[in-house]
């Protein structure tokens, strides 16, 4: 089986909405190649950049125009926190529980990852229960 992955990349104005730029890849060479095509007087009137957590794009970025501000987007800063924080802390806990012989709370455990990772606001009074192992 061969899976084929195309990363579109756009840059868009935050201000008007429009599309400035769009090519394939994930690398530094995308971002050079946009700010060869805007040229540095444009980006020079540029503040911030606002992209997902892309460290290629963040170095390149920093290494042309080291005067933006660079915005990590919502999304990829929750989801970052929920699989390097939430997901840790879950596994470390249902590991500690197995070792305590506590094993029926730590299966509970292992079925509340969406759970946890939501916003508490949208939880049902079953799935609130389910939390309290």
């Amino acid at each position: 089986m061969l899976a084929l992955f195309l990363v579109k990349v756009f840059l868009c104005c935050m201000n008007t909405g429009y599309i400035l730029w769009g090519q394939e890849g994930k690398k530094k060479q995308v971002v050079y190649d946009f700010i060869n095509h805007v040229g540095l007087d444009y980006m020079s009137k540029v503040k911030a950049i606002s992209a997902d957590m892309n460290s290629d794009f963040a170095e390149a970025f920093k290494e042309r125009c080291p005067h933006l501000d660079l915005v990590y987007d919502h999304f990829h800063i929750v989801k970052n926190f929920n699989d390097k924080v939430i997901s840790r802390i879950r596994i470390n806990e249902y590991k500690c529980l197995l070792a305590e012989g506590v094993e029926e709370d730590a299966k509970k455990l292992k079925k509340v990852k969406y759970i946890l990772m939501s916003y508490m606001i949208d939880k049902t009074k079953n799935q609130l229960n389910t939390i309290k192992i």
